[in-house]
């Protein structure tokens, strides 16, 4: 072992790594509140969930499937947090990268 991790020690090299670990686990954790409606698509296409998805369940695709069969009546913003966000980027666009 070298110098400088004997410095850092037993104790270091395992706050390190729990650090390293919280990382992976807070994107994890940011990508669930997108799935249960709390995400960008949820808060910048409230009103078109509300309008045309109401019945629809989060966490499951189908409000992104909503959105996305939609897509003339969407605003702007919505369109853009389809566009750029989720597991779901480029589903329902026929290949194409971009809501029409």
């Amino acid at each position: 072992m070298n110098a400088a991790w004997k410095k850092i020690g037993l104790a270091g090299i395992a706050a390190l790594a729990l650090l390293a670990v919280s990382g992976v686990t807070h994107g994890a954790w940011a990508q669930r509140g997108a799935r249960n409606g709390t995400g960008p698509v949820a808060t910048q296409c409230a009103a078109e969930i509300k309008q045309f998805c109401a019945s629809k369940k989060h966490g499951t695709g189908d409000v992104r499937t909503c959105l996305e069969a939609q897509k003339t009546g969407l605003s702007e913003q919505c369109k853009k947090a389809l566009e750029t966000t989720g597991g779901g980027r480029g589903r329902g666009r026929g290949g194409s990268g971009a809501i029409q």
